[in-house]
């Protein structure tokens, strides 16, 4: 299986904000189809607006959001919408002024038992409305992702493989909550059974290797630039 992976987008034309993220974006296309670059699936690890850049119309950022990634699909030769991953980043999420609350809902996780109480639970994932909107557009009739974002963490089988896709950006607020996310880890192995032969984690925040030791007993390769490791499974 041959992949693209994108991150971090930032897709707010007409701003001057991340000026190399702008450049890059107006060469990807272009680099893709001039070197003959050619994947069965795309996957994208959130961060699909800058969520401090200011914006008048949401549902315009989102359509041109939604473009650039078909542009950029259309030029690798990926055959449909339903080979486009998706995760959400922290700029998908609504940042309004939730720090007391945030910081309060932080300080009464409870590491041991790893999960959230519902009504604490919906109220993060409330703030991911962005994201929703993305996914609605790109991919309307899948069902993988639920209009809640319930269950937290979903996975697919396909053939050959199966993608575990995870909010890592539940507890965020800001950019200084990279790497320290609270993401209910206890309800994973409790959902996800031994199934998995080839496993593709897709999750934003390259920091938060810790929590995914729960994996190690599985037939999991993790990789990134930075870090690796495999699970005893295979």
């Amino acid at each position: 299986m041959r992949w693209i992976h994108l991150s971090d987008i930032h897709y707010n034309p007409g701003t001057q904000m991340n000026r190399s993220t702008n450049q890059l974006r107006k060469k990807l296309p272009q680099y893709i189809r001039d070197n003959g670059i050619v994947a069965d699936e795309m996957f994208i690890t959130g961060d699909f607006r800058n969520a401090t850049a200011p914006c008048d119309d949401e549902e315009s950022l989102v359509d041109d959001t939604v473009n650039f990634i078909m542009e950029i699909a259309n030029s690798a030769k990926i055959a449909d919408n339903s080979h486009i991953h998706i995760v959400p980043g922290n700029h998908d999420l609504t940042r309004v002024d939730t720090s007391p609350s945030i910081t309060k809902i932080r300080n009464c996780y409870d590491v041991s038992e790893g999960g959230f109480k519902i009504d604490i639970l919906r109220q993060l994932i409330s703030r991911f409305g962005f994201f929703v909107k993305i996914k609605n557009q790109l991919n309307p009739g899948d069902p993988l992702w639920s209009p809640e974002l319930l269950p937290l963490h979903v996975y697919k089988c396909y053939s050959g493989y199966t993608v575990l896709y995870l909010n890592t950006s539940l507890t965020c607020g800001d950019n200084k909550d990279r790497g320290r996310s609270h993401n209910g880890a206890a309800n994973w192995d409790k959902k996800y059974p031994i199934i998995f032969d080839r496993v593709l984690m897709l999750y934003w925040c390259f920091r938060y290797i810790s929590t995914l030791v729960i994996f190690t007993s599985f037939a999991v390769r993790y990789w990134s630039w930075t870090q690796s490791w495999k699970g005893t499974g295979g």
